[in-house]
């Protein structure tokens, strides 16, 4: 009889979006590795329930594409790998959802109807004895309803220091009290973090668990894009989503300091109002979102790689996951000095204010290529394993 892990996982950011967008995302990467993981059998994955308002604002399904296990007019359970199964939940709230938006999936996710429709699911693949891993800040309440064996949540970025979550911080307050009440077993992705969970939730055991990458995807080198063909070079880049974290009075000193370079960006529109910020000067280009597959070679093709992010009080004790591809993809690297990056290794130029990070781009430039052979313990796969180390045992 088997002996590895029956694992119930809860996403932050829902497979739907995985499949539709590949897998650039932390709890995604550390997902699909513990899929993977040896010493786990099965992962019965939990998407956030979807509301009807939901659907029509995004044009998006609450379904998930897999084979079809089970299902009600409302829920289903599909498999979508060998060892992994998913459960949808599609809710009846009409009004609820836009009245209170993100305080919405605090509640919705403890409700009973969503509890018992996960809780039939598992009886259905007879999974009786589970480990829980949540991702999610909005899932305390069904976490605390679980009868599993161990319950780990991993704190990813902290929701209290985004600054358009002021709605929502009581919400998000109860939540970490949740989770400090009913999960033994924290992880996190930076020290500050920990620090603050330390501090304000009482949790004693949060281990600091940093962001990684899949080496091999980034190594090497593909065909450049058609769209960034038609780019002057040398092309200075960055791969981000395009919200509060963005530096923009940066980025526009940056372009008029450089007016013989292209600024080149790549990532979701989140904040049109972050957007808008930013001087659309000859020199700036605005590619689009990539799916995490396309993304790949934009990194691969571009001069410097960029992260002109906001530091200090305006960071959200985050690690950036770029910082990470970047290394991997042997790109010379400009930075702001946020934290988790660092200049130990060759290329890596990390500025102290605007005036640094505008000067360090020409010495990237001409910095020699270097191949950095970075170690297992940086890779996903290892950060998988190392999440899963306190329930292995």
């Amino acid at each position: 009889m088997s002996q590895g892990l029956d694992l119930v996982v809860i996403p932050f950011h829902d497979w739907r979006k995985v499949q539709r967008e590949g897998t650039r995302t932390r709890d995604a990467h550390i997902i699909k590795h513990c899929i993977k993981h040896p010493k786990v059998d099965r992962v019965v994955i939990v998407n956030r329930p979807m509301s009807l308002p939901e659907m029509v604002y995004k044009r998006t399904q609450w379904r998930t594409e897999g084979a079809p296990i089970a299902s009600t007019g409302n829920s289903q359970l599909v498999q979508i790998d060998d060892r992994a199964f998913v459960i949808d939940f599609r809710a009846f709230d009409l009004i609820t959802p836009v009245l209170k938006g993100k305080n919405w999936f605090l509640s919705a996710h403890g409700r009973s109807g969503f509890v018992a429709v996960v809780e039939k699911y598992l009886r259905h693949l007879r999974i009786t004895d589970f480990d829980v891993v949540s991702f999610s800040v909005y899932a305390a309440e069904l976490v605390a309803q679980l009868g599993a064996r161990r319950k780990l949540f991993d704190a990813w970025d902290n929701f209290l220091r985004f600054p358009d979550h002021q709605r929502y911080l009581a919400g998000f307050r109860r939540a970490y009290t949740g989770y400090a009440d009913h999960c033994r077993l924290w992880t996190t992705n930076s020290h500050s973090n920990r620090k603050c969970y330390q501090d304000e939730f009482g949790v004693e055991n949060c281990r600091v668990i940093k962001n990684g990458v899949d080496v091999e995807r980034f190594a090497g080198v593909s065909d450049e894009p058609s769209d960034l063909k038609a780019v002057p070079r040398p092309i200075i880049g960055v791969g981000a989503k395009i919200t509060h974290l963005l530096d923009t009075d940066l980025i526009n000193r940056a372009l008029a300091s450089h007016h013989d370079k292209s600024f080149v960006l790549v990532g979701q529109m989140l904040e049109k109002k972050v957007f808008r910020e930013i001087n659309k000067a000859p020199n700036f280009f605005y590619l689009g979102d990539k799916s995490y597959d396309d993304y790949m070679a934009y990194v691969q093709n571009f001069d410097v790689c960029t992260i002109p992010y906001v530091v200090g009080d305006r960071e959200h004790g985050g690690d950036s996951i770029k910082f990470y591809e970047y290394l991997a993809a042997g790109k010379p690297i400009v930075s702001a000095a946020i934290e988790g990056v660092t200049d130990d290794y060759d290329n890596v130029f990390v500025a102290a204010n605007h005036e640094e990070f505008c000067a360090m781009i020409p010495r990237a430039l001409e910095a020699r290529p270097v191949e950095h052979h970075l170690p297992e313990d940086l890779t996903w796969r290892h950060k998988a394993d190392e999440l899963l180390t306190p329930l292995l045992k």
